[in-house]
């Protein structure tokens, strides 16, 4: 499943969910993922959309999606790469008063190989988790971020890590390719000469 936003709402945040995995720890079967809205935080789990872990959440609520322990989610970032800069790099919010916890990684690629991955560290519940990638030495841009959630601590309301956004902090908008600027422009105006000769 393969969900995005839209560009003007996803400068420095995940904008497609590149790889979604749900252990059988979870409480309801969703055609994609559990989740909710906090506050206040849901009393019985309710079915999201994958999407909601994508763009900004400008409060003061926070659309989320439940991780039952053992379950993942990988985000990536096409419109921006995130670079190591001065301080802390990226931002993980979770949301939720259980405490849930879960493993970060990070990538260079757009990928479902664990491979490819690097740990980051632990991100905490009920709160924004901030990471520095210089903490673990990682010198190149990261395009994926992988949330693996380690316990199911709000079971059975919101089981598991609840993912509110994944944010950079530091990153580097990536520009549109000309070439891909010029064929739009070429089409657009080979279209224009259809119009006209139909007239």
């Amino acid at each position: 499943l393969i969900h995005t936003t839209a560009r003007a709402e996803t400068i420095g945040f995940a904008d497609i969910v590149v790889e979604y995995f749900e252990s059988d720890n979870g409480t309801l079967s969703c055609p994609e993922g559990q989740g909710g809205e906090f506050p206040p935080a849901a009393t019985v789990p309710t079915c999201v959309s994958l999407s909601v872990v994508l763009g900004d959440d400008p409060g003061p609520t926070f659309d989320y999606l439940s991780l039952p322990q053992d379950s993942f989610i990988t985000v990536g970032f096409t419109d921006d790469v995130i670079v190591d800069g001065p301080g802390e790099d990226i931002f993980i919010a979770e949301v939720g008063d259980a405490q849930e916890n879960a493993e970060i990684y990070v990538s260079s690629l757009f990928s479902t190989d664990p491979n490819d991955f690097t740990f980051l560290g632990i991100a905490d519940g009920n709160t924004v988790t901030s990471f520095d990638l210089a903490s673990i030495g990682f010198t190149d841009q990261v395009r994926a971020v992988k949330i693996l959630s380690l316990e199911n601590g709000g079971a059975p309301s919101a089981p598991g890590f609840d993912l509110a956004y994944v944010e950079a902090i530091n990153y580097s908008v990536v520009p549109i390719p000309a070439a891909i600027w010029l064929f739009g422009s070429g089409m657009l105006g080979l279209i224009g000469i259809a119009r006209r000769k139909k007239v």
